[in-house]
């Protein structure tokens, strides 16, 4: 992930940079335009020349809040979070490649570090993670929202075109974080034809202890762990 300090118009943004078959890099990066967060999309092409910045794929809410990755055919997957629905969306540009479109929404609560994977046989798993509290003024709770500082995950199987239904990470009343903003961000890897997730889970105010398991694939790997101490 890169960060810049200037948008031209003053605002921060954070990028997510992906590489295409053909080694023109893409960044896309969530941005302040002045009142409101968006999505930008720029090139840099492989011969060093930059393309034109496009804007507004949808709607973003804060830092964090968007990742992209790129697939075996060229094809840029982009999970995201609308802040006027209070949903997690998923888009691509497989259809035209300068336009990303809205494929799939699932209405949810405030979220943060949002991750996505795209695998070999395009596959795609997202996550999320929530670290707001139900009492935060700020950030008013969706009615009957998932908002338990738990990660959840979805998966696309791109063989029989479906998505599963949204999944936590942990067992019932375990956490994924807490009101440290970004403390634990989960990651996924593939590996070995296999889908991995690496993460940090705690019950009630022990220390977070680290896992990592197979979500799908072989080898399929016994739930290990770490313990930490948070400083």
């Amino acid at each position: 992930m890169l960060r810049h300090g200037k948008d031209e118009k003053g605002g921060g943004a954070i990028a997510d940079p992906v590489v295409d078959p053909n080694g023109d890099v893409h960044l896309i990066c969530d941005s302040w335009n002045g009142s409101e967060w968006r999505t930008t999309h720029v090139v840099r092409k492989k011969d060093g020349s930059w393309g034109d910045k496009v804007h507004d794929w949808f709607r973003l809410t804060s830092d964090y809040s968007m990742k992209a990755a790129i697939g075996p055919d060229g094809v840029i997957h982009v999970a995201g979070f609308d802040e006027k629905t209070l949903s997690w969306i998923y888009c691509n540009n497989r259809q035209t490649r300068d336009v990303m479109r809205v494929i799939h929404v699932i209405e949810d609560d405030w979220e943060v570090d949002l991750e996505i994977l795209v695998t070999p046989k395009n596959d795609v798993w997202m996550s999320r993670d929530n670290r707001y509290p139900k009492e935060d003024p700020d950030y008013p709770a969706r009615p009957g929202g998932y908002r338990d500082k738990a990660a959840y995950y979805v998966h696309f199987d791109a063989t029989t075109s479906t998505w599963g239904p949204r999944t936590r990470l942990s067992p019932p009343g375990a956490e994924n974080s807490d009101e440290a903003k970004h403390l634990h961000a989960h990651k996924f890897i593939y590996y070995d034809g296999s889908v991995r997730v690496f993460y940090a889970e705690r019950q009630g105010k022990e220390h977070f202890k680290y896992y990592q398991r197979t979500l799908s694939g072989p080898p399929r790997l016994a739930r290990s762990s770490a313990s930490t101490k948070r400083r």
